[in-house]
């Protein structure tokens, strides 16, 4: 383990190049400046001391000079970065793949069933700290939100952030399996999960679920499988115009398949007909998994910053030139 020092934006630093034209303003300003009092005869005071204050006379600008050399450096963000070799972490690879078609606004989970489900997946983070989790959201398409992290502050905030999609409308499970698959091809993690949620049926998408299955398969990537909501008549929210008004809807539900996904690959099946029941199928799935040893790839970096002391100093450069300028340096008209 070894410290350098360095700055976080040292283009900050170019600002020391025009330092060399301050100075030479402001002696050339010192030096025209004319005085502020003249006298036909000075000889009576050629025995007078000049005084600490005409001793001093560059000390004000100076001190300006300095405190905007600090405000420099801290715009510049110096910091110790200390490196540290790779770590051994035990745990697993786990990809959360989420439906956010717009069902998963059923408002049979209050407020909506993504709002709940977002929050307990939240609090499971937080307690997963040596898993590496991932994200991946999916309609009638599926896409990545979160590659595969052990920072799991950074994927709380991109899971905040998600919301259900307008277009295209559908539920994709085949594609959304395929592209958790994806973030899971070059894990090197012995156990390696997709938790998928969802709360209806494939209808969309250009990979058949059970084509996505067989993959899962293949790559030993266990499947747990947990159905948000038990399907049929439900509240969904209808908007017209400036008003969100509740009307009951039916909202197909595919549980068998849903099943075979689980059982083909290794997996579960849960449904869940409320938060806690969410929250239990998750606590009983992840207490399940087998844990392996996963190690970070390069040397890692812990950054010092030291921005706050000339920062400080700068701050305090400007209140010493503005007390001298109210004492010592004071002016009279």
């Amino acid at each position: 383990m070894n410290g350098s020092f360095s700055f976080g934006a040292p283009w900050a630093l170019l600002a020391f190049v025009l330092f060399p034209f301050f100075l030479w303003r402001l002696a050339r300003v010192k030096w025209r400046n004319p005085p502020a009092m003249t006298y036909s005869h000075t000889g009576p005071l050629r025995g007078l001391s000049s005084g600490p204050r005409s001793s001093a006379v560059y000390l004000p600008d100076i001190i300006r000079l300095l405190g905007l050399a600090a405000f420099v450096i801290a715009l510049a963000r110096p910091q110790i970065i200390t490196q540290r070799p790779p770590e051994e972490t035990e745990g697993i690879d786990i990809v959360i793949t989420l439906d956010i078609s717009r069902s998963m606004l059923a408002a049979d989970f209050q407020p909506s069933r993504l709002h709940v489900a977002k929050q307990v997946i939240r609090e499971h983070l937080i307690e997963r700290s040596t898993d590496r989790m991932g994200l991946v959201v999916f309609a009638g398409e599926a896409m990545t939100q979160c590659p595969l992290t052990l920072n799991h502050r950074i994927l709380s905030f991109i899971l905040e952030t998600v919301a259900v999609e307008e277009r295209p409308t559908g539920t994709a499970i085949g594609n959304a399996i395929g592209v958790s698959l994806n973030r899971l091809r070059d894990s090197k993690a012995k156990s390696r999960v997709i938790i998928l949620l969802t709360d209806g049926d494939s209808n969309s998408g250009n990979i058949a679920p059970e084509d996505a299955m067989a993959m899962a398969k293949n790559m030993g990537v266990r499947i747990y499988t947990i159905q948000v909501g038990s399907g049929g008549l439900v509240p969904v929210p209808v908007t017209t115009g400036p008003f969100v008004d509740f009307q009951q809807a039916f909202l197909p539900v595919n549980p068998e398949l849903l099943k075979k996904i689980a059982s083909e690959t290794g997996g579960a099946y849960f449904v869940a007909d409320n938060g806690e029941a969410l929250k239990n199928n998750l606590n009983q799935i992840l207490s399940e998994l087998q844990k392996s040893k996963i190690q970070d790839t390069g040397m890692l970096e812990d950054r010092e910053e030291f921005y706050q002391w000339p920062l400080g100093a700068g701050f305090a450069l400007v209140l010493l030139d503005i007390l001298l300028m109210f004492t010592l340096f004071r002016r009279f008209p």
